[in-house]
């Protein structure tokens, strides 16, 4: 990949990215998020938050300035939590890792992704969600990584860009 002048992946696990630095490439965003089970509920935070520190940690220790998580589906096993709530609920969950994050000066990011086409009922699927999802968690280091094609479908003309 390096010949054919690529210097970054993304999404990549702990071992691949490894396995990449092996052959000069580097690694943008630590991946391993789960999109439908994702931080919106309590139920799953400590089994995310400790896959979360984990990872902050790997990231500092191997140059990686970017670690993914999700906000998760509004509806898990029949049961449907509000938009509000899960806001308030990843709020919480983040503010007991972004605190580690800014000690290793690695960024978490949350990805906003469509609901129409591609992620039926995944939460974080409009831009003011995540905003003001950032604004509760208050750090320079939990950012939202827009993704323009999922955008555009929930807030364009609502088809996919091609």
């Amino acid at each position: 990949m390096r010949q054919a002048r690529y210097k970054s992946v993304e999404l990549l696990s702990p071992p691949e990215v490894l396995k990449v630095k092996e052959h000069g490439l580097t690694c943008a965003v630590l991946g391993g998020a789960n999109i439908e089970i994702g931080l919106n509920r309590e139920a799953h935070q400590p089994k995310i938050l400790a896959e979360l520190r984990e990872r902050i940690e790997f990231a500092a220790g191997n140059g990686v300035p970017n670690v993914i998580c999700m906000s998760g589906n509004r509806t898990i096993k029949g049961q449907t939590i509000s938009d509000d709530e899960g806001m308030d609920i990843c709020a919480k969950g983040l503010k007991q890792v972004v605190g580690l994050a800014e000690e290793k000066k690695v960024t978490l990011i949350m990805e906003g992704l469509n609901s129409k086409v591609n992620h039926k009922d995944y939460m974080y699927d409009k831009t003011e969600w995540g905003v003001k999802l950032c604004k509760k968690v208050g750090s320079p280091r939990f950012k939202l990584l827009y993704d323009i094609y999922h955008m555009q479908i929930m807030e364009g003309d609502g088809t996919p860009p091609w």
